[in-house]
């Protein structure tokens, strides 16, 4: 494994400390069936399968990956478009290797039959253009078994500015998720692609208090919503977010 940081606060998560010189080969060695059984994996995929047997019926369950790039450069500590720049056929080569070990974690999920994967990538916004067909092949055999499990895809980019939009879709995810973009703008940008938008809620907004929130989705949840759109936020829930947010947007999803 990578090495630790230190942690200030106990009861935060574990932060993989990066290793320039990170052998992408041990990837390969590792045992996904194993570690889904034990540790902080195994708790996971047992609260899914919990959660499944309660209100799966009720309830679309997401599984949550982190994308090849976002964990070749936690692994490395560098900067996945310099990389690129610099020594692309090597960096390649570690998003290759990154991408196999996340396809058999997507396999082990695929198992507890979630409704959703989704690809936490938030280097991809930021991947140079011209090399996005070299990131779609490797992510090929990764949406190819999302489809066998007959789940929904979803590419979760963190902050993505409109024009990057373009190339995102040619990755050929379902969905991507992406904040400050009207409808309007998004049929014009996927030009009768089929991908469908997540309309995101900024950390910002969500962590502002309920009149702001009540503001944003007002100017931005409207009747004119495409079929099949969605709502959710641009990355993690911030620790700090109001209850009160989040009761305001549970509310609006089930219609009180």
């Amino acid at each position: 494994r990578c090495s630790s940081r230190p942690r200030a606060d106990r009861n935060a998560a574990p932060v993989a400390g990066p290793q320039p010189d990170f052998d992408f080969n041990r990837l390969g060695a590792i045992d996904v069936e194993s570690a889904a059984r034990t540790g902080r994996f195994g708790t996971v995929m047992e609260s899914l399968r919990r959660i499944k047997m309660v209100a799966g019926a009720n309830l679309a369950l997401a599984a949550v990956v982190t994308g090849p790039l976002t964990l070749a450069a936690t692994l490395t500590g560098r900067d996945p478009s310099q990389e690129m720049a610099e020594r692309p056929e090597e960096f390649i080569s570690r998003v290759e290797a990154a991408a196999a070990i996340l396809l058999k974690i997507v396999q082990v999920y695929g198992r507890l039959e979630p409704d959703i994967f989704v690809l936490a990538e938030k280097h991809v916004a930021a991947f140079p253009a011209a090399h996005l067909p070299r990131l779609r092949s490797a992510l090929s055999p990764i949406l190819n078994t999302v489809r066998f499990y007959n789940a929904f895809s979803v590419l979760l980019p963190g902050a993505a500015a409109p024009d990057s939009l373009a190339g995102l879709i040619d990755l050929d995810f379902d969905g991507i998720v992406a904040a400050g973009v009207d409808f309007n703008t998004w049929q014009r940008i996927k030009g009768g692609r089929p991908c469908i938008l997540g309309k995101a809620i900024p950390s910002g907004v969500l962590r502002s208090g309920t009149p702001a929130l009540q503001d944003y989705l007002k100017a931005n949840l409207t009747a004119s919503a495409e079929p099949g759109a969605f709502l959710t936020t641009d990355w993690e829930v911030p620790p700090d977010t109001p209850p009160d947010s989040l009761r305001l947007v549970m509310n609006l999803i089930s219609g009180r």
